[in-house]
C-alpha cells in the first residue's frame, strides 16, 4: 500500500507517537484529538483508524483502550520501516503493566493484559505464558483458549516456526484431553499451511492408537444387539441439508434428511440433498462438491413438497472404476398451492421426474457423462419425462438400473449402459404399475394432493447367476437375462391395504426403500418398500416360495423393526437365519418364512405374545 511520505520525525509520527503517550496516560480525548490529527494528516496511509470513533473507549480507564492500539497498530503496519518507531511506546507500556500485574497478582492479571493488549509483543508473550501457567494448573481448558488466542491474533504475522511450535503445543493439550475432534478442527483452520498440517497426523494417529487400547467395556450377558456398535467418539461432523430452498419447511412438515456415503481409502463421498461432496476422512475438510454452487429454487421443487415420504429418491453413491454414480436431478415444480398445510395441485400439471444417472470423476468431481445428455440418440433415454428411479449396479464395465415415465402408472425399464461413456448396450420394457403403497384413487376428482402422483423410486438391482433382479417399487419384481436383458419372469407383489399405508407415519413404517433383492440358494428373498410381505421368489420361474407377513395390518407391532434387510448370518443354533433391523430386529428361517421367536427383540414383545 501507499506509506508516508515524510520521514520518520514527520508530521504524522509525531502525531502517532503522541497519541500512544496519550493513551498510556490516560488522556483519551487528547489521543482522540491526535489520532483524528494523523488521520488528516495522512489519510492514504492511515485507512484503517476510520473506526477510530468506534472504538475509542469514553473514560479515563487505559486498560479499555487497546481496541484504539490495535487500530494504531495495525495502521503503522502499513508504514513499513517505520512500523517499530510508532508501536514501541504501546509495547513498552503494555510490557510494563504485564510485568507488574504478574508479580503482583499472577498468570490471572498477565492474562487480562493479554486480552486487553492482543495485537502488542507484551500481548503475545502474556497470551503464551498464560497458556503455560494454566497447564501447570491443570487448566487444560484454558491452556487452549489462550493458545488459540494466540494463533488468532498472532499467528498470521508470525515467523512459521514459532506459529508451527505453538500449533503443536497446542495439539498436544488436545490429545492429552482426548478431544480429537479439536485437533481435526485445528487441521480444518490451518489446512492451508501445509507445514502445519502435516504435524497433526501423527498426533492423530497417537490418539486414535490410545483410544484403540483401551479395554472395550464387557457388554452384558447374551448377544449384542444388532444396533450397538460399543463405544464411538465424534471426531467431524457435516451439515447434509439443503440450505437453498427459499422457504424452510415447518418443523411439523416432517421433512427429513436422506443421505448416502460412500468410504473409499481417505476419502468419503457424500451424496446429500441436490449435492455429491468428496471429504477428508480425517478432517471433514471439503475437497470438491458437484454441482459446484447450487441454485436456489422455489419451495415446490422440495423433495419433502414433491414426493410422498413413500417415493423419495434414494441418495446413493456408488463406485465404478475411476467413477462415481449417483442419481441427481431436481424435481419439477408442482405448480401447487397449500390449504392448511397440505400440498394441493391440479391433475393436469406435466409431471416428470427430471432425474439423471450422473457419472463423476472420483479424484476431481468433474463430470464424465449423464444420462438424457443432448446428445442421446435413445428414444427412451431422451425423452425429457423419462428419469432414472433407482440407485444403479455395477457389474464390470456394465451399469444396470431402472429408468421410468409416469403415464396412467409408471412404466419402467430395465437399462444397462457403459460404464465407461453411458453408452446404451440394452433396455428392455418391463411392465407398467402403480407403488404398493399408493392411495386409492377410485375417487379422485379434478384436484389431488399434488405429491401423490410422482414416479416411485426403486432399490438397486441385484445380480446372482445368470439372472439380474429388479425390485421397482412399482408393485412389480422382474428378472432378466444380464447379457441380452431378455425378461425371464415378471411378479406382481401384494399391496399395502388401501387407506393407512400412503400417511406420512406409515411411509416411514415397514420395509426400506434401499433393500436390495437377497440371492440365497436358488431363490430371490424381496423385502419390497411398497408391500408388507416378505416372499422368497424362485430364481429363474419367479414362483413363489413363501410369503411372510411382516409389515401389514395383523403385523403393526413387526413394522417398525424389519426396516432394513441385513441377509443371512448364523442363528443362535448355526442354522441359517435371514435378519431384519430397524427399532429392534427380527430373525426369519429363510427355507420355510418363519419367525424365529428367540431372534425377535422389538422392546415390549414378550413370548408369550
Amino acid at each position: 500500500g501507499p506509506v508516508l511520505r515524510t520521514d520518520p520525525a514527520g508530521e504524522a509520527t509525531r502525531l502517532l507517537a503522541r497519541a500512544a503517550a496519550s493513551l498510556d496516560a490516560g488522556e483519551v480525548t487528547a489521543a482522540r484529538h491526535d489520532l483524528q490529527a494523523c488521520l488528516e494528516t495522512a489519510p492514504d496511509a492511515l485507512v484503517a483508524l476510520r473506526g477510530l470513533e468506534t472504538f475509542l473507549p469514553v473514560g479515563e480507564d487505559t486498560t479499555l483502550a487497546w481496541p484504539a492500539r490495535r487500530i494504531v497498530a495495525l495502521a503503522a503496519a502499513k508504514l513499513g520501516d517505520q512500523r517499530d518507531a510508532l508501536v514501541e511506546p504501546f509495547e513498552a507500556a503494555a510490557a510494563q503493566r504485564m510485568q507488574r500485574a504478574w508479580l503482583g497478582e499472577g498468570a490471572s492479571a498477565a492474562a487480562d493484559v493479554a486480552v486487553r493488549d492482543p495485537m502488542t509483543r507484551a500481548g503475545d508473550a502474556a497470551l503464551l505464558v498464560m497458556a503455560e501457567s494454566a497447564i501447570e494448573a491443570g487448566d487444560l481448558a484454558g491452556a487452549v483458549t489462550g493458545l488459540r488466542m494466540w494463533l488468532d491474533v498472532h499467528g498470521p504475522r508470525a515467523p512459521a516456526a514459532r506459529r508451527h511450535a505453538v500449533l503443536l503445543r497446542l495439539a498436544d493439550v488436545l490429545a492429552h484431553m482426548e478431544d480429537a475432534g479439536g485437533l481435526l478442527r485445528l487441521r480444518v483452520r490451518l489446512g492451508d499451511d501445509e507445514q502445519d498440517a502435516d504435524a497433526l497426523p501423527a498426533l492423530l494417529d497417537a490418539l486414535v492408537s490410545r483410544e484403540a487400547a483401551r479395554p472395550t467395556p464387557q457388554a452384558p450377558d447374551g448377544p449384542r444387539g444388532p444396533l450397538d456398535p460399543g463405544p464411538l467418539a465424534v471426531l467431524w461432523s457435516v451439515d447434509v441439508s439443503d440450505p437453498s430452498w427459499v422457504r424452510v419447511p415447518r418443523v411439523d412438515e416432517g421433512t427429513e434428511v436422506r443421505s448416502g456415503a460412500l468410504v473409499d481409502g481417505d476419502v468419503v463421498y457424500v451424496h446429500a440433498a441436490r449435492t455429491v461432496r468428496a471429504l477428508d476422512a480425517r478432517s471433514g475438510l471439503e475437497l470438491w462438491r458437484f454441482p459446484p454452487r447450487e441454485i436456489p429454487l422455489s419451495r415446490t421443487h422440495d423433495p419433502a413438497v414433491r414426493h410422498a415420504p413413500a417415493d423419495r429418491p434414494v441418495h446413493a453413491v456408488v463406485p465404478a472404476g475411476d467413477l462415481l454414480l449417483v442419481v441427481l436431478g431436481d424435481p419439477p415444480s408442482t405448480g401447487s398451492y397449500e390449504v392448511q398445510g397440505t400440498v394441493w395441485g391440479e391433475d393436469n400439471i406435466v409431471e416428470y421426474p427430471r432425474t439423471h444417472l450422473v457419472a463423476l470423476d472420483k479424484a476431481s468431481g468433474k463430470l464424465r457423462w449423464r444420462s438424457g445428455a443432448l446428445t442421446e440418440t435413445d428414444m427412451l433415454l431422451g425423452d425429457p419425462d423419462v428419469g432414472c428411479q433407482s440407485p444403479p449396479l455395477v457389474v464390470g464395465d456394465r451399469v444396470y438400473a431402472c429408468f421410468g415415465k409416469l403415464e396412467a402408472g409408471a412404466v419402467v425399464h430395465a437399462v444397462c449402459l457403459r460404464r465407461d461413456d453411458g453408452a446404451l448396450l440394452w433396455r428392455t420394457p418391463l411392465a407398467a404399475g402403480v407403488s404398493g403403497r399408493a392411495p386409492d384413487r377410485a375417487n379422485w376428482g379434478r384436484f389431488r394432493q399434488a405429491h401423490r402422483n410422482v414416479l416411485p423410486f426403486g432399490s438397486p438391482p441385484a445380480l446372482a447367476g445368470d439372472e439380474l433382479c429388479f425390485v421397482t417399487h412399482a408393485g412389480f419384481v422382474a428378472a432378466l437375462d444380464p447379457e441380452r436383458g431378455r425378461t425371464r419372469w415378471v411378479r406382481a407383489l401384494q399391496p399395502y391395504a388401501r387407506g393407512g399405508a400412503a400417511d406420512g407415519l406409515a411411509a416411514r413404517r415397514g420395509f426400506g426403500m434401499t433393500n436390495a433383492p437377497w440371492a440365497w440358494g436358488d431363490a430371490w428373498i424381496v423385502a419390497a418398500h411398497d408391500s408388507p410381505r416378505l416372499v422368497a421368489l424362485e430364481r429363474g420361474s419367479g414362483r413363489l416360495r413363501w410369503s411372510t407377513e411382516l409389515a401389514g395390518e395383523d403385523t403393526q407391532w413387526l413394522a417398525d423393526a424389519v426396516r432394513h434387510l441385513i441377509g443371512i448370518v448364523p442363528g443362535r443354533d448355526g442354522a441359517p437365519l435371514l435378519r431384519l433391523v430397524g427399532e429392534g430386529r427380527v430373525g426369519v428361517d429363510p427355507r420355510d418364512g418363519a419367525l424365529v421367536a428367540s431372534e425377535l427383540d422389538i422392546g415390549g414383545w414378550t413370548s408369550s405374545r
